[in-house]
This record gives C-alpha cells, structure tokens and sequence, in this order.
C-alpha cells in the first residue's frame, strides 16, 4: 500500500546517535499507533467495499430516500473499529508476543519516520478523515461524523495509491520477484 525508500542519513549538524534517540524515542508506542492506524485504514476499505454494495442494493429495492447512508455509514463504521481491535491484537502480539527486542522495534519506527510514502498515505488518510467526518456531520446528522471520517480515511487511502508517482505496476512487482 505504501512504498518503501531507503532512510536518509541524519542532518549532519546533529550526531546520527542523537538523532536516532530523537526519532526512536517511545518506540514501541509509535510502532503500536502505527499498527493501529494501519488497522483502521484497512477496516475503512474493507468497510466501504461491503457498505457501498449493500447502500446500491438497499437504494433500488426500497427507494427510501436517504436512508442507506447512514446505514451504510454504520457499516463502515463497525468495519473500522473491528479492524482496528484486531490490528491492535496482532500488534500486541507483534510488539510484546515475538522475540523483537527494543533495538528491532527502534529500527522499524526509524525506517516509518523516513518512509515517504508511509507518511503520504497517513497525511491522505487524516484528511479524508477530517473532510469526511465534517461533511457527514454537516450534510447527513452529528451521529454519522464518525462513519464520515472512516469513509473519509479509506477516501483518503485511495487518493493515495491513485495519484502516487512512485507507485510500482504489477509488471513491474513481477520482475522483481523473479531476480
């Protein structure tokens, strides 16, 4: 979903072992929100190719004007949050069930903090995640902001992927695997 560059060397005016520490510090709780947004993203697209499916059908069989949006906005919603808890899960078990020690934890977040891409994507995400949230609460009812903004984040992911340059074809993914 993201790509994954190279990490850029620290700024020389800072010493590489000072800025790591900067960049590392509270490590497994930056991986953990990491895996956690991670989870919510991907339970917003999942949520989003069941709901909009049901919202179409829901539309032409009983033509009540209005309606499915909030339904499906719940459904979106429940798809989120249930993505979220099992990512959340699996991140404890990845964090504190596995052998990675404190040193591979620090390594990973390093490589996040660099990861263009990973930032790209989050950024996408959290404004989708705003605009969607205010326009559901706005056009629809309060009640629906969260679903608003779970729509918003799987919005944003897409944006994401559909106007990335460095985004590799499946050509491409293929050759690689092959060498």
């Amino acid at each position: 979903m993201t790509d994954a560059g190279p990490a850029a060397p620290p700024p020389a005016s800072v010493g590489a072992n000072e800025h790591v520490d900067t960049i590392t510090e509270n490590a497994t709780q930056k991986l953990f929100m990491h895996i956690l947004v991670k989870g919510l993203q991907a339970g917003s697209l999942l949520g989003c190719a069941i709901a909009l499916p049901l919202a179409v059908r829901h539309y032409v069989f009983r033509k009540a004007a209005g309606s499915y949006i909030p339904s499906a906005l719940a459904v979106v919603e429940r798809s989120a949050g249930v993505g979220t808890l099992l990512s959340g899960g699996l991140g404890v078990y990845k964090v504190w069930g596995t052998p990675l020690d404190e040193e591979g934890i620090r390594e990973r977040v390093y490589k996040l903090h660099y990861n263009q891409g990973q930032k790209r994507t989050d950024y996408f995400s959290l404004v989708g995640m705003l605009a969607g949230g205010a326009a559901s609460a706005v056009l629809i009812a309060p009640r629906t902001a969260l679903g608003g903004a779970c729509v918003g984040a799987a919005a944003g992911v897409l944006a994401h992927v559909a106007t990335s340059q460095e985004s590799k074809k499946p050509s491409q993914m293929i050759e690689e695997l092959k060498s």
